[in-house]
């Protein structure tokens, strides 16, 4: 979170991960469902093991709250509206 800082007190690092983990998300569903023959193992790993820990929720949710609880309502509304779509 270091390498990127926030903007304004928006928290830019974490909000680059998961616009990036939902594209790729939605990548691997796509990839998977059309050229590769199905596995129950394959999406699953991909999606919920490596591209969860990616995204890092967690992270999303207490930026989130630290944003409220800081008065930056702005900042949190907009956190949640892009965040909501995915």
């Amino acid at each position: 979170m270091l390498a990127i800082p926030s903007l304004g007190g928006f928290p830019l690092a974490t909000f680059l991960i998961n616009v990036t983990g939902a594209f790729a998300l939605g990548l691997i569903g796509v990839v998977l469902l059309e050229r590769l023959p199905p596995t129950r193992y394959l999406r699953p790993l991909l999606g919920i093991g490596f591209l969860g820990a990616y995204t890092t929720f967690l992270r999303f949710t207490f930026e989130t709250v630290r944003l409220l609880e800081d008065g930056a309502w702005r900042y949190a509304a907009w956190n949640l509206v892009c965040y909501r779509g995915r």
